[in-house]
């Protein structure tokens, strides 16, 4: 994805998740990546020597970014390198797909592959890791996602968030402790947000807030 995407969070209780999920079905599709309880997330966050980006997001600059290695479901099959940036309440994702042998070369500081690999995000991420930056967080949790095709709409649900600072089993292993009991609700579509879905979501006065489950993990090193 490389278009920049309006962008908004909410904390529920889960009460309120539940209401919410229950609103959504009978007008969105779930994401055909998942069945009727969502699907994993799992994802090791990078950072610099000093924590940048980190403490870019405590202190709320508007333009900010973050790097990360992600996968789905329980087992590293599709692995991405991912960036991360926001200006302000818009976001854009870029990603390149990455086999477990790569990923695991990068976790063990062997980045060699990326420079032979066209994409800008390579060339940002070798720059990135040139100046220090290092795995720094993992932070795993399961995600019901809900898209409408009108406005390119995707509404999800994350719960269970989890956390580790053992980088060592990424790739292998699944062990983390959790950290949150809220869900957090993410909203996110390309400038048109159809009118009924905002009805729905207001029903319950969401808490928006700007979140971040990577902020929130390095909260309990």
């Amino acid at each position: 994805m490389t278009d920049w995407r309006q962008e908004c969070k909410y904390t529920l209780t889960k009460p309120q998740a539940l209401m919410i999920e229950r609103r959504l079905r009978p007008f969105l599709t779930m994401d055909k990546h998942g069945d009727e309880n969502g699907y994993w997330i799992h994802s090791l966050y990078f950072d610099t020597p000093f924590d940048q980006f980190y403490k870019e997001k405590l202190q709320g600059y508007l333009i900010r970014q973050k790097f990360r290695l992600r996968y789905y479901g329980e087992k590293p099959d599709f692995i991405r390198l991912e960036n991360k940036r926001k200006h302000g309440p818009h976001g854009q994702k870029r990603s390149i797909i990455l086999s477990k042998a790569e990923a695991n070369d990068l976790l063990n500081g062997d980045i060699h592959f990326l420079s032979e690999k066209k994409e800008p995000l390579a060339k940002a991420f070798l720059m990135a890791w040139n100046s220090g930056m290092r795995p720094k967080v993992i932070v795993s949790y399961q995600r019901k996602a809900f898209v409408y095709p009108y406005g390119n709409v995707r509404i999800t649900l994350d719960s269970n968030i989890q956390t580790s600072h053992d980088m060592s089993y990424f790739l292998d292993e699944f062990k983390h402790f959790s950290i949150e009991d809220h869900v957090i609700m993410e909203v996110k579509y390309d400038g048109y947000f159809p009118d009924f879905l905002a009805d729905l979501l207001n029903i319950i006065n969401p808490h928006r807030q700007a979140y971040s489950k990577y902020a929130m993990s390095r909260y309990y090193e």
